[in-house]
């Protein structure tokens, strides 16, 4: 035995290894491959988006608006710059500080061209958030004096689900109000829609520069 030999008694003894041939048929068989086209991605989480649009309207004379009495002693300003402005739209909240149209009077200023109509959401009015505002800071807002002009902007919500990356958006068709009253949408959200009232990009109403 030499010096740096190693003793018998630790080596290892060599182990037969099995030829190809002689693995069974268990140890052979490979596993069949996974065909990635074979199945379509699942549809992603929907989205919660709104379409905005800015619509400007100009203030009429509140038909069949008359002057207060004067009283005594005062002088009165002229009756046209008492009489409040109407723009011919009421709307309610939706419970979650929304504020949905829910009628549009015929031959108001927001009658006109239907870039406004029953189911649109306000979302800022001269812009200011609508979910900011009091009551009577809406009122103010939006009575202000005939002949002035207000800028509204209106949002439709949509949810977005993107199925093998195609996009697919499917838009609200109705509101239910604080007050349990459903109102339906009126007009039809499309690409028409977009290319008449000059939508914005779709926004995540989470984001700063969507109605909070």
């Amino acid at each position: 035995m030499g010096l740096f030999s190693k003793p018998s008694f630790l080596k290892s003894p060599s182990m037969p290894t099995m030829s190809a041939r002689e693995k069974s048929p268990e140890a052979t068989r490979s596993s069949p491959k996974k065909n990635s086209n074979s199945k379509s991605k699942a549809p992603a989480k929907p989205q919660s988006l709104m379409c905005l649009w800015e619509v400007e309207l100009k203030r009429a004379r509140r038909p069949g608006w008359k002057p207060p009495a004067p009283v005594e002693g005062n002088l009165s300003d002229d009756e046209e710059s008492q009489c409040p402005g109407w723009l011919g739209i009421d709307f309610q909240n939706r419970g979650d500080g929304h504020f949905i149209i829910t009628n549009i009077q015929e031959g108001s200023p927001a009658f006109a061209g239907q870039k406004i109509m029953v189911g649109d959401i306000v979302a800022f009015i001269a812009g200011f958030n609508m979910r900011a505002l009091n009551s009577e800071q809406m009122r103010t807002i939006i009575t202000g004096s005939p002949g002035t002009k207000i800028k509204i902007t209106c949002a439709a919500e949509f949810m977005r689900t993107v199925v093998d990356g195609v996009s697919q958006d499917e838009f609200s068709a109705s509101h239910l109000l604080a007050s349990g009253v459903e109102v339906k949408v009126a007009r039809v959200v499309s690409v028409k829609l977009k290319s008449s009232v000059g939508l914005d990009e779709s926004v995540d109403p989470s984001s700063p520069s969507a109605p909070p």
